[in-house]
């Protein structure tokens, strides 16, 4: 430990003590008088459990102060009432904290060493043994502790301390500990006992097996096994069950993490309880059993008409097939069940005895509820009759065999059930489960469990989980036999479904691949290509100086001597790195690497008014990467420090090109990749290219090769930030500049180098996460909408609405998703309380309207028009609304029985107005002639039968007018595919109509509209107020576009160019061009 000390540890000042008059005396003394405390000495017990800085090298400051705020409690803390709250705390630092890890052994090493008092050197030990088995030291560290740890084995007071140390050290491991040790591991640990823990089995049997902290539920189950005497583990599993949850617990994952996890969520659990054995020297207490248990399963059923020769998996299967028997997991018929119920009972009662009918009096524990709770049969009595007839001469052994050779003929034998909500339109929506098996996945129904769609492994093209939200999507291949491409369903089981299926088929487990294992055979580089790429970055960096653009270091040719000096005391491998990497006498290593310390002088050559900001962003830079603290009187979050330092680069180019060659120093040539400091500076510069771009080009080009040589270790924190960089960066390049600076969601996305996630909302209820990074614009958006949703890509005319409050807006395709964003935190801190989401819905009605092939597009404009219906945008007569109600509850019997029908509930589609004027009578009657449609076609006839509406499809806006008296003051203005449609409010009778060749003009402002028909100066002219006169003019715009792209509307030949008029308003101006067809105005 001594090598290890003089190498990593900092310096320590020696406190000399004394009095206030001697401190003050001695504080005149310069740092170099100061004695510093030897190396052996940081190795040996410190008495006052006072030290003035961290022992190993930590460039985070929040780290140094959490460091020396710890090694207290190793002093002054043991004995304290609340030390076991404490010593979670002290070891829930190490797992959190990565550079915290070397700081706690080193530590505890020094307090161990020459401890003069016996209960605390035991105490400490203590917590290096937890402290060992909830994290391991970095590779630097490891030897020297582990050879520390082996000198002490043989103590006689601490040797059982440091051999359960030893085994933690050596034991192989993939992560750390989730959650610090609970309490009873903690005493488990000081008693130096194991952990005792129930586990539980199928047949209600519990088996007690010692748990160590290391212990990963690998170990735990092959303990399981060699406790039972079951021969092979393949294909089962343990559960963690809980009046919650039921989920399969990774292979991977500590088993003291659920104990721990329990004692979390004040389980009952997590304190022991009795235990029952016959064995005396057994233990009488053990975890688990109440409100939360451990559970052997098997999980994965590959070879289910194999029978096992071990008799131990035989019994293990045959419980768990009546569990699901029980459970109502098969197709069984009433008959059937009375025969497994018999066959069960022989195993449990050996042959049928007369007079014990109280053995049966339980059917429950024969029969599922869907059988035992029909009041027809007296199923105790038939339980014993079956007892009788099928038990009779048959051996517990048999009995078995014959109960498990019955259910394996079930096609869902051997299927994993999971409950789903399907999401889009499909006649079982409520009524459905997923079945996993080695085959492939099946869609069952929930009720007769019989299956609605099976796909095998080879029919599925991809299978995604959303990593945000419950869903999982299934992509089947074009060549399957099947209307329906996409399957999405909600489920609070996605893992568990992720797994199982990586399981059977490892092909679709997309989502468990690392990050950096496809970047592996692209990153890969020959030692050439590095030269080649080593060798770029030097000549970018001589382009800048030759640029003049690089402010040279004042005296930086000052000291000759000192300069000449330092040359001769340098390494060879220094000289070399420093001539390369060095760009003349001006600009040496270090202006272009890691710094410490604040900068005198920006790093490039900008107006004098803009050099203090230069100067206070590096200091930004410095204080967010914790190397510098901020002043007593600012307290400034970090989050707006980010936001202040974009809206900085922003506004002017010249800073932003110095905040990029900034974060570009930062993170070069950092002493410790890996740490905090580091991670932060990559952090802001993943912020910055997310954002903003520098604007000049050698600048970028220097950026983007450091990028790169970064970007060359696939597996460090520094190589995943730079890839993560050079993605954002190469986004950024391809879309327009963007508005505002992120928001405070964009920003927490960003440096955990995460996509940005946003609901997007649908008018049937629904609702999906969709990921975006910063550059992503309207029209992406909308594709990762179709394809998450299950909507055919060709689906035409969908669009995102930004919805605030009451009013919408019809977003463009070239808009940037992460501006919407700023810009909704910004209504937020005004304390606005108004709704902020996005919508997507159909936004043009070009015939044919929909693909009756696309379910999800039948769906979604379906309820759309349900929604016009209610808003009174659509006219109806008292047959239309009959006929529509009947029609929407056919489109929902699947989910509805015919007893259960609530006629009335369907009336509230229809306007408020007109509900009491429809009769449920009359709906009913409706009804019957409909009712052999399935969901898919009365969806379809809903939208056919208003399809008789010449204007169908036309969005329908309320607007005023006093500027002619030909026409009414509140009128409705249409707008659909024809043209242009004025109509009366209440009646919906058409005043006048104008196709879009007819419409020459339209100018939107605040809260009004004028569109001129016929001729710019001549012709008739409309003026509206409305609060949606943007929207109007859009609507417009775009159907003449759509049109004109689909050749539907000619353009005009002849076009007086003395009409064409270029207006210089802020609100709109007009745009001509020969090749269109109108004069219209662009927003």
């Amino acid at each position: 430990m001594l090598e290890y000390a003089e190498k990593h540890f900092n310096d320590h000042a020696k406190d000399l003590g004394g009095g206030t008059l001697m401190k003050s005396i001695r504080k005149k003394r310069t740092s170099a008088e100061k004695e510093i405390i030897s190396k052996e000495e940081m190795l040996s017990f410190c008495k006052n459990g006072l030290i003035p800085t961290s022992h190993v090298h930590i460039h985070d400051n929040e780290n140094v102060h959490l460091a020396c705020s710890l090694f207290k409690y190793i002093k002054d803390e043991l004995k304290e009432d609340n030390s076991l709250t404490t010593l979670q705390n002290y070891i829930k630092s190490g797992i959190e904290r990565l550079e915290l890890r070397d700081e706690i052994f080193c530590q505890l090493i020094r307090q161990t060493r020459h401890c003069p008092e016996m209960p605390i050197l035991v105490q400490v030990w203590t917590v290096l043994c937890l402290c060992t088995a909830a994290f391991s030291p970095s590779k630097t560290l490891h030897k020297y502790l582990l050879s520390y740890v082996k000198q002490s084995c043989s103590d006689s007071i601490i040797g059982k301390h440091a051999l359960q140390c030893h085994k933690h050290l050596t034991v192989p491991r993939a992560t750390a500990r989730k959650y610090p040790p609970s309490t009873s591991e903690i005493m488990s640990t000081q008693n130096l006992s194991p952990l005792v823990c129930k586990v539980f089995f199928m047949d209600g049997k519990t088996k007690a097996v010692s748990v160590m902290p290391c212990d990963t539920t690998t170990e735990v189950l092959e303990n399981v096994a060699r406790r039972i005497g079951l021969k092979s583990v393949e294909g089962w599993a343990l559960y963690e069950v809980t009046s919650e949850i039921e989920r399969y617990i990774r292979s991977h994952e500590y088993v003291c993490d659920i104990l721990a996890s329990w004692e979390l969520s004040d389980k009952q659990s997590s304190q022991p309880s009795k235990y029952e054995t016959v064995s005396k020297k057994g233990p009488k207490l053990a975890l688990g059993g109440s409100d939360a248990k451990i559970m052997l399963r098997k999980r994965v059923f590959r070879h289910i008409h194999d029978i096992p020769n071990d008799p131990v998996e035989y019994r293990l299967l045959y419980a768990e097939a009546v569990c699901k028997v029980i459970r109502d997991e098969f197709p069984i018929s009433d008959k059937v069940a009375l025969q497994l119920a018999g066959l069960q009972a022989q195993v449990l009662y050996s042959d049928y005895q007369e007079g014990k009918d109280s053995r049966y009096k339980e059917p429950d524990q024969f029969l599922c509820k869907r059988i035992a709770s029909q009041y027809t049969h007296n199923w105790s009595r038939g339980v014993s009759n079956a007892h009788k007839h099928y038990g009779k001469g048959k051996s517990e052994l048999e009995a078995m065999v014959w109960y498990l050779t019955c259910v394996k003929q079930f096609p869902m034998y051997g299927c994993t059930l999971f409950p789903i909500a399907h999401k889009g339109m499909w006649s079982h929506t409520s009524d459905a489960m997923l079945a996993i098996n080695m085959d492939g996945i099946k869609f069952v129904k929930a009720r007769d469990k019989s299956v609605l769609h099976a796909f095998k492994y080879s029919e599925i093209e991809t299978i995604t989980i959303d990593p945000n939200d419950n869903y999982v999507t299934l992509e089947l291949k074009n060549e399957v036999d099947c209307q329906q491409r996409c399957f999405m369903f909600e489920t609070n089981q996605k893992e568990d479904i992720g797994h199982l299926i990586a399981s059977y088929s490892p092909s679709h487990a997309s989502w468990l691949k690392p990050e950096y294992e496809s970047l592996k055979k692209k990153t890969k580089m020959t030692d050439e290509e590095k030269l080649k790429l080593y060798e770029e970055l030097v000549r970018c960096r001589r382009a800048l100086a030759d640029s003049r653009l690089m402010r040279p270091v004042e005296g930086a040719n000052k000291g000759f001597l000192r300069q000449s000096i330092r040359r001769l005391t340098m390494s060879k491998m220094e000289r070399l790195r420093s001539s390369t990497l060095g760009v003349g006498q001006q600009f040496d290593v270090s202006f272009w690497s890691y710094g410490k310390s604040n900068l005198k002088q920006s790093l490039t050559v900008l107006d004098p008014a803009l050099e203090e900001h230069a100067v206070k962003m590096y200091n930004a830079i410095l204080i967010y990467s914790g190397l510098e603290e901020q002043g007593k009187d600012e307290h400034v979050d970090m989050v707006s420090l980010i936001q202040s330092l974009v809206q900085r680069c922003l506004e002017n180019d010249q800073l932003c090109n110095e905040f990029f060659l900034q974060l570009v120093k930062q993170t070069t040539d950092h002493p410790e990749p890996n740490s905090q400091v580091n991670r932060r500076s990559w952090q802001l510069m993943a912020v910055a290219c997310s954002c903003v771009l520098p604007t000049n080009s050698r600048v970028q080009k220097y950026l983007q090769c450091h990028l790169r040589k970064c970007s060359l270790d696939a597996t460090s924190e520094e190589g995943k930030y730079a890839r993560f960089c050079h993605k954002c960066l190469s986004r950024s390049l391809e879309q327009k500049r963007r508005k505002f600076p992120p928001s405070i969601k964009e920003v927490e996305y960003i440096i955990d180098r995460k996509p940005i996630f946003e609901k997007v909302y649908f008018l049937n209820g629904e609702k999906r996460s969709i990921e975006f990074d910063s550059a992503a614009t309207v029209g992406e958006i909308i594709k990762t909408v179709k394809t998450k949703i299950g909507m055919r890509s060709d689906a035409e005319c969908f669009a995102l609405y930004e919805v605030i409050g009451t009013s919408e807006r019809n977003m463009a395709v070239d808009e940037r998703l992460s501006d919407m964003l700023s810009k909704w935190e910004r209504l937020g801190r005004g304390f606005s309380t108004k709704e902020q989401k996005l919508v997507f819905k159909k936004r043009l009605f070009i015939h044919p309207y929909i693909n009756p092939l696309d379910p999800m597009e039948c769906d979604l404009v379906f309820h759309q028009l349900t929604e016009d219906i209610f808003e009174k945008k659509i006219p109806l007569t008292i047959e239309d609304a009959v006929q529509l109600c009947a029609l929407k509850i056919q489109s929902e019997m699947d989910d509805i029985k015919p007893p259960e029908i609530d006629y009335s509930a369907v009336i509230r589609i229809l306007p408020r107005e007109m509900r009491n004027h429809v009769l449920c009578e009359d709906i009913a009657i409706a009804h019957k002639s409909v009712m052999e449609l399935t969901p898919n076609q009365a969806v379809l006839a809903f939208i056919e039968h208003l399809k008789r509406w010449p204007l169908f499809g036309a969005s329908v806006f309320e607007v005023s007018q006093n500027y002619t008296s030909s026409l009414p003051k509140s009128l409705l203005l249409a707008i659909n595919q024809k043209g242009v449609t004025l109509l009366e409010a209440n009646t919906f009778n058409v005043l006048a109509s104008y196709d879009y060749s007819e419409v020459v003009h339209s100018s939107p402002a605040i809260k009004s509209i004028m569109i001129v028909v016929g001729h710019v100066a001549k012709g008739l002219k409309y003026m509206f107020s409305t609060n949606q006169a943007f929207e109007i003019a859009h609507l417009i715009k775009d159907y003449i576009h759509e049109l004109q792209a689909r050749f539907l509307i000619a353009s005009p030949r002849n076009v007086d160019n003395s009409l064409v008029m270029n207006r210089t308003s802020a609100v709109f101006f007009d745009d001509f061009s020969p090749t269109e067809s109108t004069l219209q105005t662009l927003v």
